[in-house]
């Protein structure tokens, strides 16, 4: 029930396969096809903060997700704990001269696991004073820092990211993606400040949380995320980069860069930002 005691309809999953259950669906997104110049679900996309873009009709989940909807457990449901679940429906590949192609076919035919949803559950979410908070609360906030428990990597990628590539393993909220598919290399996601020796620097252009804002040489909010985890190469004058890696939702960079999705997951090679690998997503935000 809202403060002044009028209920409001919110669907709950309590299938407790799902870290014990208890979930009400707070989001469901859905992007464009990988190649629309203008994707909606953009950072400043009003649907983030606008309280008035709630669903009115049936709170139960689609199948599958044909439109973005925001239900009133986004605004009215105080939470500790999240679950974020990922559905690729395109995968694209382009080096960096930015000669997109969409290998959504090929995937599915060499590696059919990569396009599969994919969930995972953070507890006890956020840094600083973890009092409920509603997910309007956040989005409307300031930047939000997760807590090194649940932004760390090992939470969202597959356990291989830490392991010689070819020991391939399927427990990320993202598929280990280093291979070739329809005669294309692909890198992995979030690898663009990863060392040669496969080792990973959890803190170096690493930011997880709520309204991620980076800037370049002074210029702000070059590349921002509204909920994710966000990377980017570590060069000589720091983290200053055009080339970045992310997993998350409402993903935007502002030196115009339309391969970037704005809900999914994107990874490039460490030296030069090349063999990019975009994973255009819908997805659901659960909140408990």
């Amino acid at each position: 029930r809202r403060g002044d005691g009028s209920g409001y309809a919110v669907y709950c999953d309590n299938d407790v396969a799902h870290d014990g259950g208890g979930w009400a669906l707070a989001m469901e997104l859905n992007t464009s096809s990988w190649d629309e110049d203008a994707p909606p679900l953009r950072y400043d996309d009003p649907f983030w903060e606008d309280p008035s873009q709630v669903h009115q009709g049936d709170p139960a989940p689609q199948a599958p997700i044909v439109s973005t909807r925001k239900y009133a457990a986004a605004l009215e449901q105080r939470f500790k704990d999240l679950r974020f679940e990922l559905a690729p429906m395109h995968v694209a590949w382009g080096t960096s001269t930015g000669n997109e192609q969409d290998l959504t076919a090929e995937v599915g035919r060499d590696r059919p696991s990569w396009l599969r949803p994919r969930a995972r559950s953070f507890s006890a979410l956020l840094s600083g004073p973890q009092g409920a908070v509603t997910l309007h609360n956040l989005l409307t906030g300031g930047q939000r820092p997760l807590t090194m428990a649940t932004g760390e990597r090992a939470r969202w990628l597959p356990g291989v990211s830490h392991l010689p590539p070819t020991q391939e393993t399927d427990d990320g909220l993202v598929p280990w993606t280093l291979g070739t598919v329809g005669g294309s290399t692909l890198s992995p996601i979030m690898d663009i400040n990863r060392d040669n020796d496969f080792s990973v620097d959890d803190t170096t252009c690493y930011w997880a949380g709520f309204n991620l804002s980076h800037r370049v040489n002074g210029t702000l909010n070059v590349a921002q995320l509204r909920f994710g985890v966000l990377t980017s190469k570590l060069g000589s004058g720091g983290c200053g980069t055009s080339h970045y890696n992310y997993i998350g939702v409402g993903m935007d960079h502002h030196m115009g860069f339309t391969y970037y999705p704005p809900v999914g997951a994107f990874g490039s090679t460490p030296d030069n930002g090349a063999n990019r690998t975009a994973f255009w997503s819908d997805a659901r935000i659960w909140v408990r």
